[in-house]
């Protein structure tokens, strides 16, 4: 049902019932209190919550629904707002998705766009297949018990989905890409129950392919897109299969320098610095004095990184569990999920440059740091297992795959193969041995012959190992 329009205050000042300026960055009364200004001039919505109320001493109306007790004098339960078609009842039961107080079982982590869908729902056939999919087989996977009411609902999407792709009218919106990406959610929740399936990364970059190609970036938004664009760079490090143009180059031209959203952002997390690393990777020696600059900006911008997490983190602590609203956790993810880029990013250049320079004691010491704290990023996300803590999985396989000290590693190993549990179909240690034969190709051509170009083409570590998901 539609919501409400409520206030637009920042968050400290609506808990404490204080009138807020929305003054930006931050309010003034965030500002002179020095505490973070959450959601400050966000548009919320209040919605009827209880749809089902007590009525005593009448006879319920033929509407209502009946108590298991036959007295005339129990309540009934009197539906107040009955959903008038299957549309509703769907969006309905999308967004009590996201209307949870702890994170483990929190969509939000696949992208905060997911949540505005309702928005979009009743308008596309393929769209609302692919909502009531997500719906149905989140439930299943929070069950642990894949049922055929999931599988049913998710091979409906996928047949929907197909018919829609047969369409050239109806396959080149913004509406079917979304549907394309949902699915591809209900996989990783699904699993093994529905088989092999195609690499996410390869999918999504069919997707922003279309997205350039039909003109539908606009349409997509720049959350959506950056979403999606991360989560190709990364798989495509170790799966050279992935086509990244032409819709990176367009991405980036379109979003990269959007000031408004990006203007927080630390340099080495910008979009058009992280679309190099796939390049970094497979051709080190032919960008290698680019490496070297980057990694320098990384250097630069890790304390400030840190200092950030741990003041949102010593802010949701002082809050105490029981007071933590899901927004501070979600921003708190956010943070979090930021960092683990920035460690991702940290030891994949770093590696390269010490391949390079073995003797860079300074170095080393960085890339023991990033991958001690990529452990304790691992741990502190234990909390909010699976969804909210999936962020480290990528994070603790990096940081595996650039140890060279076995008891590290095996610590290391340990908790990666306790995440694999969350999404058993990944192949996170494939991701991480193709990473740590690249670094140890780089290595072995460097001592042998330092002045030819190394390519992955020609590299045969890049075909033995290819990650099939993300």
């Amino acid at each position: 049902m539609p919501g409400v329009p409520s206030g637009r205050g920042c968050e400290a000042c609506r808990k404490q019932k204080k009138k807020c300026d929305q003054a930006k960055p931050k309010c003034a009364r965030c500002a002179r209190l020095n505490i973070p200004c959450v959601d400050c001039g966000k548009q919320r919505y209040k919605f009827k919550e209880s749809s089902l109320v007590h009525k005593q001493n009448q006879s319920p109306p033929q509407a209502a629904v009946a108590t298991s007790s036959t007295s005339t004098s129990a309540p009934a339960l009197v539906l107040l707002h009955r959903p008038s078609n299957q549309t509703d009842l769907s969006t309905l039961e999308y967004i009590s998705l996201f209307q949870v107080d702890d994170l483990r079982y929190d969509p939000s982590c696949y992208g905060m766009f997911l949540r505005k869908i309702p928005s979009r729902m009743g308008r596309s056939e393929t769209l609302d297949a692919s909502a009531v999919a997500v719906s149905k087989s989140l439930r299943a996977y929070q069950r642990k018990n894949i049922d055929a009411e999931a599988l049913s609902t998710y091979v409906r999407a996928i047949r929907i989905l197909r018919g829609t792709l047969q369409d050239p009218v109806r396959a080149n919106t913004a509406d079917t890409l979304l549907s394309i990406y949902m699915v591809m959610i209900c996989q990783g929740w699904l699993g093994q129950e529905i088989g092999p399936t195609r690499s996410h990364g390869e999918g999504i970059a069919a997707i922003l392919n279309a997205a350039v190609e039909y003109e539908l970036l606009p349409s997509l938004g720049f959350e959506i897109a950056y979403s999606m664009a991360l989560t190709v760079i990364f798989e495509s490090i170790a799966n050279p299969r992935i086509p990244m143009e032409p819709w990176l180059t367009r991405v980036i031209d379109q979003y990269a320098k959007n000031g408004e959203v990006m203007r927080d952002c630390d340099e080495t997390l910008r979009l058009v610095r992280i679309a190099r690393i796939p390049k970094f990777v497979r051709e080190p020696l032919k960008h290698i004095e680019e490496i070297k600059d980057t990694y320098k900006i990384v250097q630069s911008d890790f304390t400030s990184a840190y200092e950030r997490l741990a003041r949102v983190t010593e802010f949701c602590n002082n809050l105490g569990k029981g007071k933590r609203s899901i927004t501070s956790l979600r921003i708190l993810v956010g943070y979090q999920t930021a960092y683990g880029i920035f460690l991702i990013v940290g030891l994949l250049l770093g590696s390269i440059v010490l391949a390079y320079d073995s003797g860079n004691t300074v170095i080393q010491e960085e890339l023991a740091k990033y991958r001690r704290e990529a452990v304790s990023l691992a741990h502190v996300a234990m909390e909010h297992r699976p969804l909210g803590g999936s962020h480290a999985c990528l994070a603790l396989a990096v940081a595996w795959a650039m140890s060279d000290d076995v008891d590290e590693q095996t610590e290391i190993w340990l908790l990666v193969e306790d995440f694999m549990k969350d999404f058993p179909q990944e192949s996170w240690q494939d991701r991480g041995l193709w990473l740590r034969r690249r670094i140890e190709t780089i290595r072995l051509h460097q001592q042998n012959s330092p002045k030819d170009h190394l390519d992955v083409a020609n590299d045969p570590v890049a075909d033995s190992c290819v990650c099939t998901v993300m």
